[in-house]
């Protein structure tokens, strides 16, 4: 939206109050630079915050950090934010997972366990409401 300083306000207000959609939020302006000195820092503490939180797309930006920056160690624990995220439900940590396991970074039986933990996830969540909802967010209604 271009105005970084007062999105930084509201997520930074946010943050303190405990929604981790802004810990996420605020991390990514930190990665960037938007609004705030770049501070790679202080990505990875509002990552983190996040994660602790449950935000499952802080987990996949977190693996993919740790991929980039952390060496065969990085590598581990990608995998293991990945499971996690997976184990919530989240579809493209699942697909990380499925890379890993094509690469044989990951065993078969821990591919599975986790397949099995994400599609009851997935199931868990499915409601006739959300359903709808989703058909009319598709149609533009």
């Amino acid at each position: 939206n271009g105005n970084h300083a007062a999105s930084f306000e509201y997520y930074d207000r946010a943050a303190k109050l405990g929604d981790m959609h802004a810990h996420h939020q605020l991390a990514l302006l930190y990665e960037e630079g938007n609004g705030v000195e770049r501070d790679v820092k202080k990505y990875i503490h509002h990552l983190e915050e996040a994660c602790i939180g449950g935000h499952t797309h802080a987990r996949r930006d977190l693996a993919h950090y740790e991929l980039e920056n952390c060496g065969p160690i990085g590598m581990m624990r990608a995998v293991k934010h990945c499971t996690i995220a997976a184990n919530l439900g989240d579809v493209p940590a699942m697909k990380m997972l499925r890379s890993f396991f094509s690469r044989n970074l990951i065993s078969r039986d821990e591919f599975s366990a986790t397949l099995l933990t994400h599609q009851a996830a997935v199931e868990a969540t499915k409601s006739e409401q959300r359903e709808i909802a989703e058909r009319a967010n598709h149609q533009g209604i």
